[in-house]
């Protein structure tokens, strides 16, 4: 499986930032633009493999390094993480403007906006049924009236009391409800 351009980007920030190279100087090692580096950092940029080799020269890791499927650290697992989040579908169905993902979002913040796009997605694969789900549903339900025989005493206990608070005595002994 091919490591996808955001996990790629991260791993070169990473690299970049501890080697306390900034975008500029990593360009000009690299013979690329500081705007070209910024769209690769932030996913936005799949790099050619050349590229990749001279960013990996400048920044003296082997080009394997870069292309390692893993986020370099935690923070950077949930940076990619709510990007992919809030690239899918569900995300765009909801209407929200998209977070901006930085190291100025505090890890707290970062952990509960992917925790909740988690349960967001939890929620929506629970809700779907399959139409073999919903017959079965249906077929059980339709099997407990059945064993009721469409009677539903608790219901009518209900309703009973209801008239007899609205001021009306008696309303069972004259109805059908009794069984």
């Amino acid at each position: 499986m091919a490591t996808e351009p955001l996990t790629i980007g991260r791993r070169i920030r990473h690299f970049r930032t501890q080697a306390g190279l900034t975008l500029d100087a990593l360009g000009e090692q690299a013979g690329a633009a500081p705007s070209q580096l910024s769209q690769i950092e932030n996913g936005r940029r799949e790099p050619r493999l050349s590229l990749l080799q001279r960013v990996a020269d400048a920044l003296g890791v082997p080009l394997t390094d870069l292309l390692t499927e893993d986020a370099p650290t935690p923070r950077d697992a949930l940076e990619i993480e709510l990007e992919r989040a809030q690239r899918r579908p569900l995300y765009a169905a909801l209407g929200l403007p998209s977070v901006k993902v930085s190291q100025k979002l505090p890890m707290p913040v970062l952990e509960s906006l992917v925790g909740l796009h988690g349960e967001l997605a939890r929620r929506e694969s629970e809700s779907i049924a399959t139409p073999e789900q919903a017959r079965r549903a249906n077929t059980a339900v339709r099997l407990g009236m059945q064993a009721r025989d469409n009677h539903l005493a608790e219901i009518e206990d209900v309703a009973e009391e209801m008239v007899r608070r609205a001021g009306y005595e008696g309303a069972r002994s004259r109805t059908a409800w009794s069984r």
